[in-house]
């Protein structure tokens, strides 16, 4: 009795043990930066995924760190990034999940205008420490681009006059100028034209074996968002990425 009580148990545990390795193989693990957190960018990833059996699990830190640590890792992806040629020989992207404005904004009253970077070249830009804009600014050595940690900071600096400009989504901005300073919101506008106009992307290493695998459940869950209206739903009750 006592050995066939022992077995039963020592099944069971390998049983457990199995739907817990099934289950941890239906675990998505993401990370993003805390900008994201209340936008819909999360929320519409969560719901295309559990539409194919899968769970994502996100985890906020500074984007540069982010970053760095999707591209090293053999099994954590990165979710709200823009595409790179450089990145997507490491990563698989997703379809493009939402869009957003790249801009450059200013004290209101400098009266700064541009039509090329290079009528930027007197200005100190702030950017995000490790971010990406786009292909011609990134590369723009003669810019005075200084690395900031955050976004909420480079505001901060800005509206103290430690910055001439600074660039980022135009969504993400107005958002924190609603929560941190909405005695300033009108303190600060953006410059025409848009730097440019990106998609997002959720993208994973291509050290991870089911990386296609979990992409291509995305896209389709991504797919049957659209085609029910829901993924615009979700837009619509958030105000930024």
């Amino acid at each position: 009795m006592a050995f066939r009580m022992k077995t039963t148990a020592l099944l069971a545990g390998l049983l457990l043990v199995g739907s817990a390795s099934a289950l941890s193989a239906d675990v998505v693990s993401l990370l993003t930066d805390e900008q994201k957190q209340g936008g819909y960018l999360i929320p519409i990833v969560q719901e295309a995924w559990r539409k194919e059996g899968y769970a994502a699990d996100i985890r906020f830190m500074p984007w540069k760190r982010a970053l760095a640590t999707a591209l090293a890792s053999e099994s954590t992806g990165v979710l709200g990034v823009y595409y790179s040629g450089e990145r997507a020989e490491r990563l698989h992207y997703s379809d493009p999940i939402g869009k957003t404005e790249l801009v450059f904004f200013q004290r209101k009253g400098r009266g700064l205008k541009y039509r090329t970077l290079q009528d930027l070249k007197p200005y100190r830009i702030g950017v995000v420490n490790g971010g990406a804009y786009t292909p011609e600014f990134d590369r723009a050595g003669y810019l005075d681009k200084q690395a900031i940690s955050n976004v909420e900071l480079q505001i901060d600096m800005l509206l103290a006059g430690r910055l001439d400009l600074i660039v980022d989504q135009k969504g993400v901005i107005y958002q924190l100028l609603h929560e941190k300073h909405p005695e300033q919101i009108d303190d600060i506008e953006a410059l025409r034209p848009a730097l440019s106009i990106n998609h997002y992307y959720v993208a994973l290493p291509k050290t991870d074996p089911d990386a296609a695998h979990k992409i291509a459940a995305l896209n389709r869950g991504l797919k049957a968002l659209r085609e029910d209206g829901s993924l615009f739903a979700i837009q619509a009750r958030h105000s930024h990425p």
